[in-house]
């Protein structure tokens, strides 16, 4: 058997790895197709098809959902803001808490925070860095509203056990998979458990745009909440109820999406 390489093995790959997934010719001919165009965004606050973005931010949107397994794929200009427009969506409110991990990147966490929640940290598992479900039971209140599950560095967290927990006390989940996508619990794709699937398309992950994020729901009255978020929480000829819906600009540009479209061709399923 061979050594490990901090052993005295040597390296399976002796070349220098970059930093992050390299812009092709692919992707130069998809952003200056969108540079010729003039249009450079594609939103516009009415009641048609234009308050979903533009025709690339849409394509990625579809592409991107089909391909992790849900109905619906919302952009955002990054993860973060996806985070953030999550815990939105889901109504919480001043004094919610919400339990998050507590070692992961700061967004999972701080996305409580913008809604006047409060982040209630849990422990982590030493094998896969995903929140412990004893961890969890043990820090639910009777304030507790959702759970941020972070999947982290390409592992899945143990969601069955989270799924249960959160069936049993009425929980929403949140999935951040920013830093595992296409990482698979029991053969389904992490993103698809909770209520809410956030990934990222930051200039160092998987798809890269230079900013940007994306999330997924299968929930149509989540999509609509996201999306009212994303675009300054305005829309003309809507029916409902906009007294609660506090929007911020979070859109992807169609220059960013359409680096996105090409990017994700290069994923292999």
């Amino acid at each position: 058997m061979s050594k490990l390489v901090y052993k005295g093995g040597s390296p399976a790959f002796s070349g220098k790895l970059i930093d992050y997934n390299p812009i092709g010719k692919e992707e130069k001919d998809a952003a200056m197709a969108v540079l010729e165009s003039g249009k450079l965004s594609g939103f516009v606050a009415t009641g048609d098809h234009r308050f979903y973005g533009g025709e690339k931010v849409q394509e990625f949107e579809s592409i991107f959902s089909k391909k992790i397994g849900t109905k619906y794929g919302i952009s955002f200009n990054s993860a973060t803001s996806g985070l953030v427009a999550a815990i939105g969506a889901l109504r919480l409110n001043v004094g919610d808490e919400v339990i998050v991990p507590a070692q992961t990147m700061s967004a999972s966490a701080a996305c409580a925070l913008a809604y006047s929640a409060i982040p209630v940290f849990a422990d982590v598992e030493k094998e896969t860095y995903g929140l412990d479900p004893n961890s969890v039971r043990q820090r639910i209140s009777e304030k507790t509203k959702a759970i941020v599950v972070v999947h982290l560095y390409g592992h899945s967290a143990r969601m069955n056990e989270i799924l249960a927990i959160a069936n049993e006390f009425n929980l929403k989940i949140i999935e951040d998979c920013s830093q595992a996508p296409l990482a698979q619990y029991h053969n389904k794709n992490v993103g698809t458990f909770g209520d809410i699937g956030i990934f990222s398309l930051n200039f160092h992950k998987h798809i890269n745009c230079g900013e940007g994020g994306i999330a997924l729901t299968n929930d149509e009255e989540l999509r609509e909440r996201l999306c009212l978020i994303r675009n300054h929480g305005e829309v003309k000829g809507f029916s409902g109820d906009l007294s609660h819906t506090i929007g911020w600009n979070f859109r992807l540009t169609e220059l960013q999406a359409a680096i996105a479209v090409e990017q994700q061709k290069r994923w292999i399923f």
